[in-house]
């Protein structure tokens, strides 16, 4: 660096002895090439050895000059937001996992404490709300405690059970499946305890013209497989014999309880109401 602005200053001065005249005319008491001195950078003159700014920070530091500090980093407990911490946790935790120091290892260690505690202390405050707010607390709303949810389950079972049966007054399931499929010999017997205990009738319907033990009688399919999209057994639709609406339950292997808790959701209520 210092050879290259020797070698600058040498260029600067054959350039004077050349092409300045023998006498420099005056301006306001100042000649043309008037400089400062020739080791100071001047950016508001051409300057033969100062290329840019860049230069400057060569150049012994002035006495006035700040020099710069680099913003100080939050430390996790200094974050104010979810996003702040969730995203120091990953980076933490990364230092941690690909360098895993004792000193990297424990400050994951100590900001998955923190979140901890900031955690608890938002549990421990939402129940006390939850306790004193009864607009949490609507009667359509299902109970947390397991008093209260027997009791919520037990009427809802009643209230299950009366509708499957008013439902059977007017409505009936096609059971379609093959004498070769494991699972429709399986949920056979089942739906004969469904039947029998809620009183809705089933209609066989073989996709291979054999029979099930359970149900000797039944229908060949005619068509009416390709008309619900029956492509896998056993499958179950509930079909109302007055409005000869026809809705599917299942396909694949499913439990008496399922049958009976899928029927009652989808004809007796409304989407998010009991979920």
């Amino acid at each position: 660096m210092i050879i290259k602005r020797i070698l600058r200053l040498l260029l600067a001065f054959v350039f004077l002895l050349v092409c300045a005249p023998a006498s420099a005319q005056q301006e306001n008491g100042n000649t043309l090439l008037d400089y400062k001195s020739a080791w100071e950078c001047d950016l508001a003159k051409f300057n033969w050895y100062c290329d840019d700014l860049d230069d400057l920070d060569d150049l012994e530091e002035k006495p006035n000059a700040t020099p710069k500090v680099p913003p100080k980093l939050k430390t996790i407990k200094e974050m104010t937001t979810t996003k702040e911490i969730n995203a120091e946790l990953e980076r933490l935790k990364d230092v941690a996992i690909m360098s895993p120091t004792d000193e990297n290892v424990k400050a994951f260690a100590l900001a998955v404490q923190f979140m901890k505690d900031k955690a608890s202390l938002f549990a421990d405050v939402y129940r006390r709300v939850d306790w004193q707010t009864a607009e949490l607390h609507n009667a359509e709303h299902r109970p947390t405690n397991q008093v209260g949810v027997d009791a919520y389950n037990a009427i809802r079972k009643a209230r299950k059970d009366q509708s499957i049966s008013d439902l059977a007054k007017d409505n009936g399931i096609f059971f379609f499946f093959r004498s070769n499929c494991p699972y429709c010999h399986k949920l056979a017997p089942l739906l004969k305890a469904f039947q029998a205990q809620h009183g809705m009738e089933i209609l066989p319907i073989s996709m291979d013209g054999a029979d099930l033990p359970d149900f000797p009688v039944f229908e060949t399919d005619a068509g009416a497989a390709d008309k619900f999209g029956v492509d896998r057994v056993p499958a179950l639709f509930l079909s109302n014999r007055s409005t000869r609406k026809v809705q599917p339950i299942s396909f694949g292997m499913i439990t008496l309880s399922e049958i009976e808790e899928r029927i009652y959701v989808l004809t007796q209520t409304k989407s998010g109401e009991e979920f």
